[in-house]
């Protein structure tokens, strides 16, 4: 991915690109979000393995909030 501001992805730009992939929005986000996403950084990982990895996280709480809404 070829990211156009400055490298090291944090919480809001793992959302970001998230939801312009296409998988929608969550209602609800907080401190659960938060500590997932910096876990991930605190991996020392790249920015494109974080995406890879956390996007599928992203997913599965979307699939399971939107059940819980309908």
């Amino acid at each position: 991915m070829k990211w156009i501001t400055r490298e090291n992805v944090r919480v809001d730009r793992v959302a970001c690109p998230w939801l312009i992939k296409g998988a929608g929005t969550c209602r609800r986000t907080g401190r659960s979000l938060r500590a997932l996403a910096e876990g991930f950084a605190a991996l020392g990982i790249s920015d494109e393995e974080r995406l890879n990895r956390q996007f599928p996280v992203y997913d599965v709480l979307y699939a399971y909030a939107s059940r819980q809404a309908g």
